[in-house]
């Protein structure tokens, strides 16, 4: 089982931003096999497109060499299994504007390069922008192709994140991103998926599911606990059941909402490898 860093700072109290109580937090828990989620605002020259928790200016000003070089001095016997993309990338890589497609491309490159440095085998990412009615879908699909051939050592995997509702849907636009190239990994969430019904469709694309995301809260109903979906009160346990009856053996990944206490990540994580791993 893998940890996204994503919400670990909030269980300390700290901005979601804060690189040091991600490292803090993971050491605390003892779970040394991550996923690093890289933010929007982590970066001191272009403005985050995609609305931040808070200003951007509060951020800590942190280039990809500055990552990897902190992480290579501090993060010790941490294991990043994989890299989340920030969430920007898909609003650069699917604009109609040539420079921010340019930008979108730049981000990418150096997104590969963090992930290899980092020694991480998948490189999660965005390839559209879920306010945007019309991505270009073809030019994102293109751009994540030449980066998916360009280093078979690390799998880019697109996330089936929403859609604009005037825009195609979820499984729609990753068909057409996907199609560019069979080196293009997909990486499933099954919140999206079980929020907007999609997961029966997505699950077409089991073959090149390298990671599964398990985002979500934990809920307990008076006997049994529970991870319900982002915003809903929809059990993802069916979808978890359905995948390891297909035999899914890739990489799970635990997103946690509503955190406020590193107990939630235990025993969340708890509860998911007895229900995934005790069921293969």
């Amino acid at each position: 089982m893998v940890l996204s860093t994503g919400t670990i700072p909030y269980a300390l109290g700290r901005e979601y931003h804060d690189l040091d109580a991600v490292l803090d937090g993971v050491r605390r828990l003892c779970h040394p096999s991550v996923e690093l989620v890289l933010h929007p605002d982590w970066r001191g020259d272009i403005a985050p497109r995609t609305r931040q928790p808070s200003e951007w200016s509060e951020s800590q000003n942190l280039a990809f060499a500055d990552i990897a070089d902190h992480l290579a001095r501090v993060a010790g016997d941490i294991s990043i299994a994989s890299v989340h993309g920030n969430r920007d990338l898909g609003a650069f890589l699917s604009s109609r504007d040539k420079a921010d497609q340019r930008t979108g491309q730049t981000l990418l490159w150096e997104h590969l390069s963090l992930t290899r440095d980092l020694d991480a085998d998948v490189l999660v990412v965005h390839a559209w922008d879920p306010q945007d009615p019309d991505p270009a879908l073809d030019v994102a699909g293109e751009s994540i192709r030449n980066i998916a051939l360009s280093d078979r050592s690390v799998t880019v995997a697109v996330e089936n994140i929403p859609t604009n509702r005037d825009a195609s849907s979820q499984p729609a636009s990753l068909e057409r991103i996907m199609r560019t190239s069979d080196r293009i990994g997909m990486a499933l969430d099954l919140s999206w998926a079980t929020h907007h019904a999609h997961f029966g469709d997505l699950i077409a694309y089991l073959e090149r599911v390298v990671n599964v995301h398990v985002q979500g809260y934990l809920h307990h109903d008076g006997q049994h606990m529970h991870m319900l979906t982002r915003g809903t009160d929809v059990s993802i346990l069916p979808a978890i059941y359905e995948l390891l009856s297909r035999g899914y053996r890739g990489q799970w990944t635990l997103e946690l909402n509503r955190v406020r206490r590193l107990g939630t990540f235990v025993a969340a994580l708890s509860w998911l490898e007895r229900e995934i791993f005790g069921k293969e």
